[in-house]
């Protein structure tokens, strides 16, 4: 994202646009407020490191997820602060009852970028990708893309660097809908990231993320992400945060293993995480290590078969909250 910091802070603006109160009911359709929320800790963890041993007291797993969070959101919001440098400086070109268009407008090295928003008013479903559970079926949503081309280029050279429809209610953060943030149109070798999200808050709904990585986009629906990131909150403030990664481990041949990190918090501050190393070059050895944490993030139970973790082995199932003493928080 860097790449497109520079494209825009090349752009010199000159018109610091104010917005129509029907522009903002647009502007309400892009998912700004869209993040993934787990409870805090002061840690100075540095992402995952799933071959490294574990030290102190802390719950090291809870910091690896918490981490990865943090990424996720980063990348959100960063994209969405440029489109919201377009919209806050240029005034749209297009303002019709069920459209807005701003730009296209050049930029660095030949190209030029637009923003436009759809209000669609016809049936339509949308839902996330990675969770096909979650489907939200509606007759009133909208959609919209922020893309790049050459400077005058045909309809047909428009290459999104985000796209996405959804079906926003009342405040920024709830809605529903589906959000592809193409970085790869903007910085050779950047993944292709999709998001599906349902933050409507019906009564005792549960509010879900789920974000896929790498992302085939000639495969439509169908496709082998190489990272997912799955969210759950429900209406008592219980929290599930997974991930799956396929990575290559180091001293392993060419084939990619599979790390899984399941991670469910309490309201109350309790939590549990179950950890699984598989496949690729390990052939059939399985990994595992579960770790249990109490409201200040200090460990109360750890096991693993892993043998570089055996020094590591405290407590008991006992020893994690009710709820928590069997993987993935069954009893």
């Amino acid at each position: 994202m860097k790449r497109l910091a520079l494209v825009l802070v090349a752009f010199a603006m000159g018109c610091n646009a104010a917005y129509s109160n029907e522009d903002i009911l647009f502007l309400k359709a892009l998912p700004r407020g869209l993040s993934i929320e787990l409870p805090e800790q002061d840690t100075t963890a540095s992402g995952l490191r799933p071959a490294e041993g574990f030290d102190g007291d802390h719950a090291k797993f809870q910091s690896d997820a918490t981490n990865a969070a943090k990424e996720i959101n980063a990348v959100i919001a960063e994209v969405f602060t440029y489109v919201d440098f377009v919209v806050e400086n240029v005034d749209p070109v297009v303002e019709d009852e069920d459209t807005r268009i701003w730009g296209p407008f050049p930029i660095e090295d030949g190209n030029e970028i637009a923003l436009l928003i759809n209000h669609v008013r016809t049936s339509t479903e949308a839902g996330p990708f990675v969770d096909q559970g979650a489907v939200v079926r509606t007759d009133d949503h909208f959609t919209y893309w922020f893309a790049v081309r050459p400077q005058g280029g045909t309809d047909d050279e428009w290459i999104p660097i985000i796209a996405g429809q959804t079906v926003p209610i009342e405040g920024t953060r709830h809605g529903a809908g589906l959000l592809i943030l193409n970085l790869a149109a903007v910085q050779p070798g950047e993944p292709v990231i999709a998001i599906g999200y349902d933050s409507r808050l019906d009564d005792g709904f549960r509010e879900s993320i789920d974000v896929a990585v790498d992302v085939d986009l000639q495969q439509g629906a169908k496709f082998d992400p190489e990272g997912a990131w799955l969210w759950r909150r429900d209406d008592v403030g219980t929290t599930d945060f997974a991930l799956i990664v396929l990575q290559n481990l180091p001293n392993t041949g060419p084939r990619l293993e599979k790390f899984i990190i399941a991670t469910r918090w309490f309201a109350a501050g309790f939590g549990r995480a179950d950890v699984v190393l598989e496949d690729g070059d390990l052939g059939n050895l399985v990994f595992y290590a579960s770790e249990c944490w109490n409201p200040g993030f200090d460990r109360t139970y750890f096991a693993s078969n892993a043998p570089q973790l055996q020094d590591q082995i405290t407590g008991t199932p006992d020893d994690c909250a009710e709820g928590l003493r069997q993987p993935f928080g069954g009893d």
